[in-house]
């Protein structure tokens, strides 16, 4: 009988979530250079390190010699926690600042519309 050893598989899917949580940092970095360098960015970025920290913390602690049992759960509620308030803070910067925008958008864009108004009645 063959017997899959499933150890293997599970190092993989771990690796591949830090790897994709490392490249949601990388994204965040780039957003936060091309765009308005506003601080939800950062916050965005710390979220989805401490998204990431549990997965990197069954990487570093078993290899170190620790014995993960007792602090583990705590860590990973703090970080699912943490993860939950940052990204609500960045949201919220984005949300602002979405709304600072499309005001002085309409306002831009209502002067427009008066003037073009004006041109039309003076034919």
């Amino acid at each position: 009988m063959y017997f899959i050893d499933f150890r293997d598989v599970l190092f993989l899917l771990h690796l591949f979530a830090a790897l994709s949580f490392v490249l949601a940092v990388f994204f965040a970095v780039k957003l936060y250079r091309e765009t308005d360098r506003g601080w939800y960015w950062f916050t965005l970025l710390l979220s989805a390190v401490f998204i990431a920290l549990p997965q990197w913390l069954i990487f570093v602690i078993p290899r170190a010699g620790f014995r993960p049992d007792p602090i583990f759960p705590i860590i990973s509620e703090a970080s699912g926690i943490l993860t939950g308030l940052l990204f609500a803070l960045s949201c919220y910067g984005m949300y602002s600042t979405m709304k600072r925008i499309r005001k002085r958008v309409g306002d831009d864009d209502g002067l427009k519309k008066k003037a073009a108004k004006r041109g039309a009645r003076r034919r």
